[in-house]
């Protein structure tokens, strides 16, 4: 018994907060003077109870509710004490209680974020309250006189962390520390609260952070762990409840669900009847289980769209890079085919030297013919045909506005307007270089096919000035995406996004190619990330890190590169879906895929060096 005194001296207080944070249900916060601790500087720094209580006066009711949730949340690690000693007189079985415990944590947790189910969960604490109080007088835990929420919250803050010293019999400076990052979480939780305004800023922010004296509650946590899994439905205790507190620890949503989905399945338990909840640990956990794999059915991917014929993009551990289609081997050996490539090398040659001159006047078609020499192999069997088309529309768009330009010029007689532009045998090359062009890509099959989509989108009407935009809208970032696209990629793309930018109405080649490369390239880095999202997850989890650093230790060696496709997947969100708003199935998909994205990927902002090791 050498440890047991100080332990349930301790113990009594974060049972006598947990009992008695429900009265933030019931106590409608007054007005009053602002707390000491706010000062010009914007620093919170609580050293007492009391500190808390004069900052939460006056505040909206959310705001202790979400401080008094998060803070109990902190301390229920620490009722591992329920399975470690035993009470003289015990109404309930351990996993009983602890569900107790877990019910009063979640209910103030969803008051606060949920506005349209905080008065019904506030009205079912009443008897969560009474259970609570039960529960800890059964383990000689005096509930103590009721308290209105502010003082709570500041209590259960106040003592949470203190009591993880007594878990390990740690000595009196562990149990400083351990208050001491109970006040730093709690401060930090009150800044993000005055800095934004509202409650759910706190939904995505980490219980502990970074703060140091959590070592004890983490002990805490791992032998509770032990405890439930030695219990009967052990697997629905995982599923369920384990699952659901680490991840609010971590800022993520639970179940493998979008978040929405996963607070509204809870929603619907808290406010199951009492007498349900009086059935038990392994009822009630089963219950919430086939609530959880229900919603997980219903978010099953859609289809995977059709991209259609265009270039194809793969990760590399430099970035998204283009995948080469070559000819089929019968248009390789194709006499045709062999002489219309040659026909395009010839015109290149001649136009190398004398597309220098250019440089200076014209920007854009020196750039377009640039890269486009840079696909264009000299041997046949290198080709890569859906990008050769695509780039090769985007130059053939450039030379063909240079051309409408010098027949208005010509005809006007206005000589400004022809000095302009380049000299008459270099434009005629370049003219007869996109005859070339058209006539070669248009001898594959997938050429053909590619010509015929894009004739297929000019039938469909729409205006050509809205088309490009979206068009653009989606490729512009994928080019300033830090480490997206590799050398060739990021080449491809930024000739047609380029063209997109010459004036004037566009063809509907460059149309064509512009919306061949943006599907297939956003097509691409979905397939990439899908399937690793949850893995991905489980890996960061199992380290108590962000998906991204969960992606690296996965052992992917591409790992950057879905990285940067997730990001550019949702932070285009909108972009894309204006896109694909003519392809439903497709929509769909993306708005799936982004949707998972957001649920798995809430923290692949942080800094990867500086991501989270406390586990």
């Amino acid at each position: 018994m050498g440890g047991f005194v100080p332990t349930i001296h301790v113990f009594t207080r974060i049972g006598f907060s947990l009992a008695t944070w429900f009265a933030l249900f019931h106590s409608a916060l007054k007005s009053g003077e602002r707390a000491s601790v706010e000062e010009d500087s914007g620093r919170i720094e609580f050293r007492s109870r009391e500190e808390v209580e004069l900052f939460l006066k006056g505040r909206p009711r959310e705001w202790a509710e979400i401080l008094a949730a998060r803070a109990a949340l902190r301390a229920l690690p620490l009722l591992v004490q329920l399975f470690a000693q035993t009470p003289r007189t015990r109404s309930s079985a351990p996993g009983d209680i602890f569900l107790i415990f877990l019910r009063s944590a979640a209910l103030p947790w969803l008051a606060a974020l949920v506005p349209s189910s905080s008065h019904a969960l506030r009205l079912a604490a009443g008897p969560v309250a009474t259970s609570a109080a039960r529960a800890a007088a059964a383990f000689a835990l005096s509930p103590g006189p009721g308290r209105v929420a502010v003082r709570a919250a500041a209590r259960t803050a106040a003592t949470a962390a203190a009591a993880a010293a007594a878990i390990t019999d740690a000595d009196s400076s562990s149990t400083a520390a351990a208050a001491t990052a109970a006040y730093v979480a709690y401060s930090y939780d009150a800044a993000r609260l005055r800095s934004h305004g509202r409650a759910d800023i706190l939904r995505t922010v980490p219980l502990w952070g970074e703060n140091e004296g959590v070592g004890t509650i983490d002990a805490g946590w791992a032998k509770l762990i032990e405890q439930l899994w030695r219990l009967e439905g052990a697997g629905d205790w995982d599923g369920v409840w384990i699952n659901w507190y680490e991840a609010v620890r971590d800022g993520r949503a639970p179940w493998g669900l979008p978040r929405a989905a996963g607070e509204q399945i809870l929603i619907v338990a808290m406010l199951w009847p009492q007498a349900e909840w009086n059935k038990g640990f392994v009822h009630i956990n089963k219950r919430i289980a086939g609530l959880i794999e229900a919603a997980r059915a219903e978010q099953s991917p859609p289809p995977e769209p059709d991209p259609g014929p265009g270039p194809v993009l793969a990760a590399t551990p430099v970035g998204f890079e283009t995948v080469a289609t070559p000819p089929t081997v019968s248009e390789r050996n194709d006499p045709m085919q062999i002489s219309l490539h040659q026909s395009v090398l010839r015109r290149m040659r001649r136009l190398d030297p004398e597309i220098v001159r250019v440089l200076n006047t014209h920007r854009l078609l020196h750039a377009e013919y640039v890269d486009y020499a840079s696909f264009v192999s000299n041997d046949l069997a290198d080709i890569d045909v859906p990008t050769i088309w695509s780039i090769g529309g985007a130059l053939v768009e450039v030379i063909g506005k240079l051309e409408e330009r010098y027949d208005r010029a010509r005809v006007s007689g206005r000589l400004a307007d022809l000095e302009e532009l380049p000299d008459e045998a270099i434009l005629a090359n370049l003219t007869q270089l996109a005859r070339d062009h058209a006539a070669f890509v248009m001898g594959f099959a997938q050429g053909r096919d590619l010509a015929a989509r894009a004739a297929t989108l000019r039938q469909l009407g729409g205006n050509p000035d809205e088309q490009s935009r979206r068009a653009k809208a989606v490729l512009a970032p994928m080019l300033s995406a830090a480490g997206l696209l590799a050398e060739r990629a990021s080449r491809m793309i930024g000739m047609i996004d380029r063209a997109l930018d010459v004036p004037d109405e566009k063809t509907h080649m460059i149309l064509g190619a512009a919306t061949a490369v943006a599907t297939r390239s956003v097509v691409s880095f979905g397939r990439a990330v899908a399937p690793l999202l949850p893995h991905a997850l489980v890996v960061g989890a199992a380290v108590g890190s962000p998906l991204d650093v969960g992606m690296k230790l996965s052992g992917d060696p591409n790992w950057e590169s879905l990285r940067a496709a997730m990001l550019y997947l949702r932070d285009n969100a909108d972009a894309l879906a204006s896109f694909a708003s003519h392809d439903h199935v497709m929509r769909r998909w993306l708005e799936w895929l982004i949707d998972q994205i957001k649920l798995h990927g809430s923290s692949i902002d942080d800094d990867v060096d500086r991501a989270g090791s406390r586990r």
